[in-house]
């Protein structure tokens, strides 16, 4: 219902309950409904997980899983292996084909009809040296057509809430439509994406991250999505299980637990050297205690540096840095 109404939808499944099938369903869904599936994850080695989710459901033969024509397009320049004994190889393009096709993406809007889902990860996401990427270029050219998946979403990064934009954000936010680097970034693919999902155990895990669940019905709480992050903040762990409890309710968000009914544990009782423990907990407490004075130590030097700040030159302010680095 929420993909087909342009909506969001928040999995959080505790970890092991297979919230990887329900993600490899949602492809299928959206290759199902003419969309561009866009997986985005962590790490490039999760891409193999997936594939085998998507296998499972029946969706190998179709993506010409175990073949030189699989039919993902990932954006990582290296191969990933996959398989149950990572037997097979997820095909790069050339750097040329691989040029060719962003460049079509960004012209036309579509990915290459030899692909059905793109995979990526949120580094992938990032921009570089400040500068939008091609990479972000095409996919955000997709966006209106595609179905976008966010796997372990809490990661995606924050946007710090209501914090001041610079004139250089806001340039980049007229030209490219966001600013921020990944983190904004990931939030204008929700805004112009067809429908997206969620997965994640903690997506509540940082509150500066809930504006991107933007397309569920927490931004009808805000005047603007970038307030989500202060109002729950604000609101600490009961208004947390106040919007679990009211997406839960219309639909939009699910999570399921493993039962421990019936599960018992047999505790052994072991000998300890009471003495070492003693000296370990006496050798960790001076470590602590030498740590503390090291960063009142810096503390008042770098105040001291900076209320000579005027008359400190390139060099000076060099050194300061280096006093702040020294670990």
């Amino acid at each position: 219902h929420n993909a087909e109404n342009n909506g969001g939808f928040i999995i959080g499944d505790q970890t092991g309950i297979g919230k990887g099938r329900i993600v490899a369903g949602m492809i299928r869904y959206a290759i199902n409904r003419g969309l561009t599936p866009v997986f985005v994850t962590e790490k490039p080695n999760l891409y193999a997980d997936m594939l085998r989710d998507l296998k499972d459901i029946g969706m190998g033969d179709l993506l010409g899983y175990g073949t030189k024509e699989l039919k993902v397009f990932m954006t990582n320049k290296d191969s990933i292996q996959y398989g149950s004994d990572g037997e097979f190889k997820i095909p790069v393009p050339t750097k040329k084909a691989g040029e060719k096709i962003l460049d079509g993406m960004i012209s036309d809007g579509v990915l290459s009809k030899e692909y059905m889902a793109i995979f990526t990860t949120y580094t992938q996401l990032q921009t570089q040296q400040g500068k939008v990427t091609d990479r972000q270029k095409a996919i955000s050219a997709i966006a209106p057509n595609a179905y976008f998946i966010f796997d372990e979403s809490h990661n995606a990064g924050g946007t710090g809430g209501e914090a001041r934009k610079t004139s250089e954000d806001k340039q980049k936010e007229s030209e490219y439509g966001f600013s921020g680097g990944r983190a904004g970034f990931a939030r204008m693919l929700v805004g112009k994406a067809k429908a997206s999902f969620f997965s994640s155990a903690t997506y509540a895990k940082r509150p500066n991250v809930m504006d991107l669940y933007a397309s569920t019905n927490m931004s009808l709480a805000v005047d603007k999505p970038s307030q989500l992050g202060d109002a729950i903040a604000r609101g600490g762990v009961p208004m947390q299980q106040i919007v679990a409890t009211m997406l839960a309710k219309d639909g939009q968000y699910m999570r399921r637990e493993r039962s421990f009914n019936g599960v018992t544990y047999d505790s052994s009782v072991v000998s300890v050297d009471k003495k070492t423990a003693d000296n370990m907990a006496e050798a960790m407490f001076k470590i602590l205690k030498f740590s503390r004075a090291k960063e009142a130590a810096v503390k008042a030097l770098k105040k001291d540096l900076d209320a000579e700040g005027a008359l400190v030159s390139e060099t000076g302010a060099s050194a300061k840095f280096q006093v702040a680095g020294a670990n």
